[in-house]
C-alpha cells in the first residue's frame, strides 16, 4: 500500500516497487487509506506523516495494530524530525526524509522486503524484471537538514544528470564518498554498480583496468586524489583525454580532503589534471555548528543500529542531545555515525542519557575545540605538545572509524608510529 498526496507522488513512483516484484495499491486520501489497510491488510506500505496537510498518525498505530503489523516506511520533510523519531518509536521500519534519491528509495525497499511478515527467508526475493537490471544501491542516503548541506545536496543531485566529472572536497569524515555515491544513484548510470579506488595505493595496471573494464559505461569514484602518485596522475590526464566524447567512457568523480588550490601550490596535484576534473564542484560544510544535521543523523542511526543490532533503545533523553549537538565533531558526521553504533552497543536501558557519553562530550569543561580548517586552537593553550599530539591522534583515528592505518595516512606519518606511540600512553612511558 502506497499513500501519497501532491507533496510526495514524485517521489514514490510505483516502478521501483513492481521491479521488486511487489503488486501495488495507492491512495491519496487519509479515508481511503484507513478503508484500504483494513480490507487490504497490507504486508508492507509506505505512507507520509502527513496527507495534505492533515496528520496521518491514526493511520500509522491502524497498520500496526494489525496482525501481523506490516513493515510500515514513513516519508517525512525535515521539519518533521520530532514526528519522525515517535514513528519510529512506534514501530515504523523506517523513515525517508524529503527528498530522497531512486537510489535510496530502491534501498529501503528492498530492505522492507526482507523484512515483511511471512516472508520465506529461504526464497529469493525478486527485485527486477527479466528484462530490467536492479538499480545499483547506495549503502546509506545523504542526511541533511540544514540548509548549507541541503543546498550542496540540491547541487549533487542537479549534476547527477550529467556526464560532467565532479570533485568532492571536504574535511575527514563529512561523508565525501557518500556523496559520490549519491550522485552515481541518481545519475543516468546507476543500474551499473560504480567503481572505487584509493589514490594513494592505486597502481597503474588497477587504474588502466578501471577504466577499460568494470567502470565503461559507468562511474569511476577516486578517492583523495590529491595524494594520487605524479605518474599516475599524467596517466590519468592522458585516459581521460583518451575517452574525451566517447559515449562508454566512464564518468569520474574525485574526492578530496585537501584544499587542491594549496596541493597545487605545494606540487601535490598537477594544475591540468584538476582543471580537468573541477567542471562540477561540491563543497561539504564541517558538522559543527550544524545542530540540525546534528540531530537527524543522531536519531537516524540510532534507530537503524539499534534495530541492526537487536537493541531496545528508543531515542536519546534531551540532556544527551544537547550536550551531542553542542560538540565540535573533529571527524565530522563519521566520528558521530561511530558514537552512536559505540552507544547502541553498550547502552541497555530505553534512552541515551548524558552520563554514559564519552568525557569529551559529557563534560563541556574539558571540551576541546576541533583542529579542522578555519578552527581556533583556543582550547588547546595550557597543554603539553605530547598533550596535544595525542589528542590529535585519537581525535584520528575515531574520525577514520578505529583505522590506525588510515589515521596515520590523515596524519602522514606511518602506523607503526602510532601503534608505537599508543603502547607508550598505555605503559605510562610517554610519547
Amino acid at each position: 500500500m502506497v499513500v501519497s498526496d501532491v507533496r510526495t507522488a514524485r517521489a514514490l513512483p510505483e516502478d521501483p516497487f513492481r521491479r521488486a516484484g511487489l503488486a501495488v495499491r495507492r491512495c491519496t486520501r487519509l479515508d481511503e487509506a484507513e478503508a484500504l489497510c483494513a480490507e487490504l491488510r497490507p504486508r508492507l506500505a509506505f505512507l507520509p506523516l502527513t496527507v495534505d496537510g492533515e496528520p496521518a498518525s491514526r493511520l500509522l498505530h491502524q497498520c500496526l495494530a494489525l496482525a501481523p503489523a506490516p513493515v510500515v516506511v514513513v516519508i517525512a520533510s525535515h521539519d518533521e524530525i520530532n514526528a519522525a523519531a515517535e514513528a519510529m518509536r512506534a514501530g515504523a521500519f523506517d523513515c525517508l526524509f524529503l527528498p530522497f534519491s531512486p537510489g535510496r528509495l530502491e534501498k529501503t525497499i528492498a530492505s522492507a522486503i526482507k523484512a515483511m511478515p511471512g516472508l520465506d527467508p529461504t526464497e529469493p526475493v525478486p527485485v527486477a524484471t527479466a528484462n530490467a537490471a536492479p538499480p545499483y544501491r547506495a549503502e546509506n542516503a545523504v542526511l541533511a537538514a540544514s540548509q548549507d548541506l541541503r543546498a550542496v545536496l540540491a547541487r549533487a543531485r542537479t549534476v547527477a544528470a550529467s556526464q560532467a566529472p565532479v570533485i568532492v572536497t571536504g574535511e575527514v569524515g563529512t561523508g565525501k564518498s557518500l556523496f559520490a555515491r549519491e550522485i552515481h544513484a541518481a545519475s543516468p548510470r546507476a543500474r551499473i554498480p560504480p567503481v572505487t579506488l584509493d589514490a594513494p595505493t592505486l597502481t597503474a595496471d588497477q587504474l588502466d583496468a578501471a577504466t577499460r573494464g568494470k567502470a565503461v559505461n559507468g562511474t569511476l569514484v577516486i578517492e583523495e586524489i590529491c595524494d594520487l602518485p605524479t605518474k599516475l596522475q599524467s596517466r590519468l590526464l592522458a585516459l581521460i583525454d583518451e575517452h574525451i566524447g566517447q559515449p562508454d567512457a566512464p564518468r569520474i568523480i574525485a574526492t578530496t580532503r585537501h584544499d587542491p588550490l594549496r596541493a597545487i601550490r605545494e606540487g601535490h596535484l598537477r594544475p591540468e589534471l584538476y582543471y580537468r576534473l573541477n567542471v562540477a564542484a561540491l563543497t561539504l560544510p564541517p558538522l559543527r555548528g550544524r545542530g540540525d544535521d546534528i540531530t537527524l543523523i543522531a536519531r537516524t542511526r540510532l534507530a537503524e543500529f539499534a534495530r541492526a543490532e537487536g537493541r531496545a533503545i528508543s531515542g536519546f533523553a534531551d540532556a544527551a542531545l544537547e550536550l551531542i549537538k553542542s560538540y565540535d565533531w573533529p571527524g565530522n558526521a563519521r566520528e558521530l555515525v561511530n558514537l552512536v553504533w559505540s552507544l547502541v552497543l553498550t547502552q541497555h536501558g530505553p534512552l541515551i542519557t548524558p552520563d554514559i557519553l564519552p568525557a569529551m562530550i559529557a563534560d563541556p569543561a574539558r571540551h576541546t575545540p576541533a583542529m579542522g580548517q578555519g578552527a581556533e586552537p583556543a582550547g588547546l593553550v595550557g597543554l603539553s605538545l605530547a598533550e596535544i599530539e595525542r589528542r590529535v591522534i585519537e581525535a584520528t583515528i575515531r574520525a577514520e572509524g578505529g583505522s590506525v592505518p588510515r589515521a596515520a595516512r590523515v596524519l602522514d606519518v606511518s602506523p607503526s608510529t602510532i601503534y608505537r606511540k599508543r603502547e607508550a600512553w598505555e605503559t605510562g612511558a610517554g610519547g
